[in-house]
């Protein structure tokens, strides 16, 4: 029995804080292979997002941990991965599931090879079988399909938009997560919006 550890991302904006469109998307990846691992499926959100443990629970989401402070109000690498660190080492979990996004992949490399986890990065689904974590990857712009195996614990980020959100309603649970930031070697002063709102290029449909 391994449990399942979500990454999601939180998005900023004039009305608030919520969680970034791909979310829902894996955490319904991240049920499916916690069911076939026999654990839980915990989420980590850092920051305050409005709704998240609603939304998580009605996709199978069993614990939200929190990680909450001035620190994660902007998506700094460092900060970020302190976060996700710290969740590791609470939950040890079998995979660890985020979304392939800019700051993602980015993300679960650098978290993958500080913790000595394996890495499988850009994939359209992802399986457990004869204890394995397997991942499918598209090679050569779709034209072949790559199905990797992970023999250990491993870090898989999921291409947005490849696996449709999927409704397993659970009453999820919180927990705060306590988390030792590093100093940030970048001050975010100032966040402005843009005057025409454009959808990232990762979520594009």
């Amino acid at each position: 029995m391994s449990d399942v550890l979500l990454y999601l991302e939180t998005a900023h904006g004039a009305d608030g804080a919520a969680l970034k469109k791909p979310a829902a998307e894996v955490a319904t990846a991240g049920r499916a292979l916690a069911d076939a691992m026999g654990g839980r499926l915990v989420a980590l959100v850092t920051g305050d997002p409005a709704g998240a443990r609603e939304l998580l629970g009605r996709h199978g989401v069993d614990v939200v941990l929190g990680a909450r402070g001035e620190a994660f109000g902007a998506h700094l690498l460092e900060s970020q991965a302190a976060a996700l660190e710290a969740a590791i080492a609470s939950v040890s979990p079998g995979a660890v599931l985020l979304a392939a996004t800019v700051l993602g992949k980015e993300l679960g490399a650098y978290v993958a090879g500080r913790a000595g986890l394996g890495l499988i990065s850009d994939e359209i689904s992802v399986t457990f079988e004869d204890g394995r974590v397997v991942a499918t990857k598209p090679k050569f712009a779709g034209k072949a399909l790559a199905r990797v195996a992970a023999t250990g614990p491993v870090v898989v980020s999921l291409r947005p938009n490849a696996i449709p959100p999927a409704e397993n309603p659970h009453e999820a649970s919180t927990e705060a997560l306590t988390v030792e930031a590093p100093a940030a070697r970048i001050r975010v002063r100032d966040v402005v919006e843009a005057a025409e709102k454009k959808l990232e290029l990762t979520e594009a449909e």
